[in-house]
C-alpha cells in the first residue's frame, strides 16, 4: 500500500512538474514575443525620428535654395526697372555677377510684351540693333521641337534678352513665350499679380530638367510705362546637386502639383527607391515654399534589415532560456529531492514496523516458553 502511495505521489510530482514547464514554456514565448515587438516599435519609431530629420534638413535646403531663386529674380527685375531700358551691356555685368554666384541658373531672359497688331515694327526695330535674323516665332517643347508659326493671339511675349547667349542659342531670341500652354499659364498669372510664378518642368536642350520663374516689369514713366517680363530658367540637376543627399537609399520625387504625382510629364527631378526586402517604406512630403512654387517634394526610405538591434532579441531570448532551463533543473532536483525524502521516511517506517513485529513475535514466542517450561 505504501509503495503504491509512494508511486502515486511521484507520478503526480511529475504531472505537475510537466504542467509547470508547460506554462513556464508558454510564459518565456511570450516574453520572448513581447520583447521581439518592444524592440521592433522602438527600432522602427527611432527610424522614423532620423528619417524625417534628415528629411527636413534636405527640404529646409532645397527651399532655401527656392528662396535665393525668388530673390535673383526680384533683383533681377528691380535693375532692369532701374535701368528704365534694356541696356544689353549694364544687363550682361549684373548677370555675370548672378550666373558666378549662382550655379543652378541656366540663364537670365527678357521678354517683351508685343502687340500682335505691332508684330511687323517691333521685328524691324529689332534687326535695326543689329538682330539680322529676328523673327518672332513659336517653339515646339515636345516631339521634335521645330519652330512653329506664331498663333493668333492678342499678345506675344518674344524673348530679347539671354544670359549667356552661344552661338547656338541665338535663334532662341523672339521666342514667344506665351506660344506654349506650360508656359503661358504661369506668365499669364505673373503678369495678372505683378508676382512671380512658376512653370510646370521641362526638357532643354541639353536634355536636362527645367523650369522657369517670371515676373512681370515695367519701364518707363507712368502713363507710357512698357511691359516686360524678367525670366529665370532654373536647371534641376545644378540646384539639386547640392541639395539631395547621395544617399542611395532615398527615393526622391519633386513633381509639379498642376500633375498627378504618377505623371511622368510633372516631374524635376526623380529617383526611384528599389524595394529590397518586405520592410515598410517610410514616406515624407512637403510642398516646396508656397503654391506660387508649385512643386512637392517626396522622400522614401525602406527599412532594411540591419536598422533592427536583433542582438539585442537574440540575447534576451538566450537569457530567458537559460533561467528557463535552470529553473527547469532546480525544479527538477527539488522533485528528486522530496522523492528521495520520502522514500527515506517509508524505509525508516517499514524497518520500525519489522522491528515491531519482531519484537511483538520473539515476545509471544518467550511466553509461549514459559509455559512450556512449567509443565
Amino acid at each position: 500500500m505504501k509503495v503504491t502511495l509512494s508511486h502515486e505521489l511521484s507520478e503526480l510530482q511529475l504531472t505537475q512538474h510537466r504542467r509547470y514547464t508547460s506554462i513556464a514554456l508558454i510564459l518565456l514565448l511570450l516574453i520572448i514575443t513581447l520583447s521581439f515587438f518592444i524592440i521592433l516599435i522602438s527600432d522602427y519609431r527611432e527610424f522614423e525620428n532620423d528619417f524625417n530629420s534628415d528629411a527636413s534638413k534636405i527640404n529646409s535646403k532645397f527651399n532655401y535654395y527656392i528662396k535665393q531663386n525668388e530673390a535673383v529674380l526680384e533683383g533681377f527685375s528691380a535693375f532692369i526697372s532701374g535701368l528704365g531700358e534694356i541696356n544689353s551691356e549694364m544687363l550682361n555685368r549684373y548677370a555675370t555677377k548672378v550666373e558666378s554666384r549662382f550655379p543652378h541658373i541656366y540663364m537670365l531672359e527678357i521678354a517683351e510684351a508685343v502687340n500682335n497688331s505691332n508684330l511687323s515694327t517691333f521685328t524691324k526695330n529689332q534687326r535695326k540693333k543689329g538682330l539680322k535674323d529676328f523673327s518672332v516665332k513659336a517653339f515646339d517643347y515636345s516631339g521634335n521641337r521645330d519652330w512653329r508659326e506664331l498663333s493668333n493671339a492678342d499678345v506675344h511675349f518674344p524673348l530679347i534678352y539671354l544670359y549667356p547667349l552661344p552661338e547656338e542659342s541665338r535663334e532662341v531670341l523672339g521666342l514667344d513665350m506665351s506660344s506654349h500652354q506650360h508656359l503661358s499659364i504661369p506668365l499669364s498669372r505673373a503678369n495678372d499679380s505683378g508676382g512671380y510664378e512658376t512653370s510646370s518642368p521641362f526638357n532643354l536642350i541639353e536634355g536636362d530638367k527645367a523650369y522657369v520663374m517670371f515676373k512681370s516689369v515695367d519701364i518707363g514713366k507712368e502713363g507710357s510705362k512698357q511691359k516686360f517680363m524678367s525670366l529665370l530658367v532654373v536647371t534641376a540637376k545644378k540646384l539639386l546637386l547640392d541639395t539631395i543627399v547621395n544617399d542611395n537609399e532615398l527615393g526622391i520625387l519633386i513633381h509639379h502639383n498642376s500633375k498627378e504625382h504618377t505623371d511622368p510629364s510633372g516631374y524635376l527631378f526623380h529617383k526611384q527607391i528599389s524595394l529590397k526586402n518586405i520592410f515598410p517604406i517610410i514616406t515624407f512630403q512637403s510642398t516646396i515654399d508656397d503654391d506660387k512654387i508649385g512643386y512637392v517634394l517626396s522622400i522614401k526610405k525602406q527599412l532594411k534589415f540591419s536598422d533592427f538591434r536583433w542582438y539585442l532579441i537574440l540575447i534576451i531570448a538566450i537569457f530567458l532560456f537559460v533561467l528557463f532551463y535552470q529553473s527547469k533543473k532546480i525544479l527538477l532536483q527539488n522533485i528528486l529531492m522530496q522523492k528521495n525524502a520520502f522514500d527515506e521516511i517509508q524505509y525508516k517506517s517499514k524497518v520500525k514496523a519489522i522491528s515491531h513485529l519482531t519484537g511483538g513475535i520473539a515476545h509471544e514466542f518467550n511466553n509461549n516458553l514459559c509455559v512450556v517450561r512449567g509443565f
